[in-house]
């Protein structure tokens, strides 16, 4: 899930808490739906009963926010490659620019 999905999901969820407490079968009905869709139980721990709203909403955040921190972790990663590679190309460029200063050195003893 992108950073952008995440936070629609978040929002989704607020919007579903916060339903008037009229409509309780829609609102657990749309809460086990976005369990589902954002890769949370459906079921409490045991697997004998369905969870509750409470339950739900929970396994729900915890679901969005590890969601995020995989993200963070992929983000990270990528800066630490771009990071590595800058530093090889940077080493090749002083050595490059370490050679060059050496045949000029060579050139101007060469020529004397």
């Amino acid at each position: 899930m992108t950073n952008r999905e995440i936070e629609n999901k978040k929002n989704e969820l607020i919007r579903i808490v916060n339903m008037s407490s009229g409509t309780e079968n829609q609102r657990m009905k749309e809460l086990r739906k976005l369990a589902l869709d954002v890769g949370a139980s459906h079921k409490t721990v045991d697997g004998n009963r369905n969870a509750n709203e409470a339950e739900l909403v929970v396994g729900i955040q915890t679901a969005l926010q590890t969601a995020l921190m995989l993200n963070s972790c992929k983000s990270s990663t990528m800066a630490w490659i771009i990071a590595i590679i800058s530093v090889g190309i940077a080493l090749i460029s002083t050595l490059v620019s370490g050679l060059s200063a050496v045949a000029a050195w060579v050139a101007v003893f060469v020529n004397e």
